[in-house]
C-alpha cells in the first residue's frame, strides 16, 4: 500500500513538471511572435527591388571628353543605274504605248554590246541606249526581256505613267491622289499572279545574255548557225511565255545552253553562266520606286532594275 502511494506521488510530480515546462514554452513563443499589426506593417514596408543604374562618370570641365562622332554612312546614296528619265520614257514608249513584245537580241548580236563594270558605267550605258536612235545592244536587250513584260502589265503601266507625270512636273499631286495606294496594291497583286511567267522570262533573258557575252568574246560567232539557232529557240520560247502558251521547259533550255558552250569550246565560268542559278523574280512597288529583281539581274548590274526611283526631295503637293 505504501509503495503504491509513493509511485503515485512520483508520477504526479513528473506530470506537474512537464505541464510547467509546456506552459513556460508557450508563453515564450507567444510573447516573442510579432503581432498581426507588426506583420502587416513589415510587409507593406518592403520596397520592390530597384534596377541598378551605373552613373556616368562626372564630366571634367578642364578636359571634357569629346562627344561620340556621328557614324558616317558606309557609302553615298546607292546608284540606281536604270532609273533615269530617258530610260523610263523609253520603256513606256516602247512597251506601254505600243504594247510591243518584240525581243531584239538575235537581231543585235553583231552590234556593240555594253560591258560596264560599275553602277555608274551601267547608268551611262542605259542613258546612251535610251537616248540614241540606233539602239543595237544585245546585252541591254537581254535585260529588257523580263523588264519589258513587267512594265507592260496593265496595272504596273498605270503606276509608271502616274510616276512619269510626277517626274515631268516635279509635283507630287499625281501620287497624292486617293486612288494611288489602290493602284499600287493592284499592281503588286498583278505581279504576284504573273511571277511564274516573269521567272521564265528572267531565265530566257539570262540565257540570251550568255549568248551576247559569248559573241563579245568571239564576234565571229554572231553569224554562226549554232548561235543563231539557239537564239531563235530561246526567243520563240519567250514569245510563247508572254502569250501564255506552252513553251520549251526552262530546264531543257539551260541544258541546250551548256551543250552550246561545250560545242564552241567555251567554259561556263568564262561567261559566268551558272546552270543552278535560280531566277525567281521579285518586285517593289511603292510611291517612291518601282523595281524588278532577279539573281542574274542583280549580279550583272550590282542592283535591281529600277524602273523609277524618285528623289527624297520631291516636294509634297498642297493639301
Amino acid at each position: 500500500m505504501f509503495r503504491r502511494k509513493r509511485v503515485f506521488k512520483i508520477l504526479s510530480f513528473v506530470l506537474g513538471v512537464c505541464a510547467l515546462v509546456t506552459v513556460v514554452t508557450l508563453a515564450i513563443v507567444y510573447f516573442s511572435f510579432p503581432s498581426a499589426d507588426d506583420l502587416t506593417s513589415g510587409i507593406a514596408g518592403v520596397a520592390p527591388p530597384q534596377a541598378v543604374l551605373t552613373p556616368a562618370p562626372p564630366a571634367n570641365p578642364e578636359n571634357p571628353s569629346p562627344a561620340p562622332a556621328a557614324r558616317a554612312p558606309a557609302s553615298s546614296a546607292p546608284i540606281r543605274p536604270t532609273a533615269t528619265d530617258a530610260m523610263l520614257s523609253y520603256l513606256i514608249t516602247r512597251y506601254v504605248d505600243t504594247g510591243a513584245t518584240e525581243i531584239r537580241v538575235c537581231d543585235t548580236l553583231a552590234g556593240p554590246a555594253a560591258s560596264p563594270r560599275t553602277s555608274l558605267d551601267w547608268r551611262a550605258a542605259f542613258n546612251d541606249f535610251a537616248s540614241r536612235q540606233n539602239r543595237r545592244d544585245p546585252v541591254i536587250e537581254s535585260i529588257l526581256v523580263p523588264v519589258g513584260y513587267f512594265v507592260r502589265l496593265p496595272n504596273v503601266a498605270v503606276v509608271l505613267q502616274r510616276m512619269q507625270d510626277t517626274l515631268e512636273t516635279g509635283d507630287r499631286v499625281f501620287l497624292d491622289q486617293p486612288d494611288f495606294p489602290r493602284l499600287l496594291s493592284l499592281a503588286s497583286s498583278e505581279v504576284i499572279r504573273s511571277r511564274t511567267i516573269l521567272a521564265q522570262l528572267s531565265q530566257r533573258g539570262y540565257d540570251l545574255y550568255t549568248l551576247a557575252r559569248v559573241v563579245q568574246m568571239n564576234p565571229d560567232l554572231a553569224n554562226d548557225a549554232r548561235t543563231l539557232n539557239l537564239c531563235a529557240l530561246i526567243t520563240n520560247a519567250a514569245n510563247r511565255d508572254m502569250l501564255g502558251q506552252a513553251s520549251l521547259p526552262v530546264s531543257d533550255e539551260k541544258q541546250y545552253v551548256l551543250n552550246y558552250l561545250a560545242d564552241i569550246g567555251v567554259s561556263p565560268t568564262q561567261v559566268r553562266y551558272d546552270f543552278n542559278l535560280l531566277n525567281e523574280v521579285s518586285a517593289v512597288l511603292t510611291e517612291r520606286q518601282v523595281s524588278l529583281s532577279s539573281p542574274w539581274l542583280n549580279r550583272t548590274m550590282g542592283t535591281p532594275f529600277f524602273v523609277v526611283a524618285l528623289g527624297e526631295a520631291l516636294p509634297a503637293s498642297p493639301q
